[in-house]
């Protein structure tokens, strides 16, 4: 039997962008934003048991878009591009969703990875891919 995710989902917006910004400012530990997904995947399931996906996915969005606003170092002129990578990887969250309610309960969390290193290799294809941050990127910090 799964446990009971009780937290707030605004509370868990706070934490994966605490551990976000950290990951990406922190250079010398960027495994903290591996740690900052798993309170998205907790909105993930919290908005696939009550079927409400549209509200908490705008919780997704402001947490990704955070994050990548400080992989940037928080410049203003890179925060367009962290709004375009955080409405695109919020999609892999969005598919996660529409799948699960097609193909049920089997699919797993793996769908989410598998729909983000698709979006990303579709960013990798771009002619300008040098302006996108990767989630590789963090890890080449090191």
């Amino acid at each position: 039997m799964a446990k009971e995710n009780n937290l707030s989902p605004v509370l868990l917006l706070g934490i994966s962008a605490a551990l976000l910004c950290a990951g990406w400012l922190m250079k010398s530990f960027p495994v903290l934003i591996f740690a900052g997904l798993a309170p998205l995947f907790a909105i993930t399931d919290q908005a696939r048991d009550k079927d409400r996906f549209w509200n908490l996915s705008e919780l997704i969005l402001v947490a990704l878009a955070i994050g990548f606003f400080a992989a940037h170092v928080f410049k203003m002129q890179s925060l367009v591009m962290s709004m375009v990578e955080a409405i695109a990887l919020t999609l892999a969250f969005l598919g996660y969703s529409f799948a699960y309610q097609r193909l049920g309960g089997w699919m797993g969390k793996f769908a989410i990875v598998f729909f983000w290193l698709g979006i990303e290799y579709v960013f990798l294809k771009l002619p300008w891919r040098n302006q996108f941050t990767f989630l590789g990127d963090a890890l080449a910090l090191k």
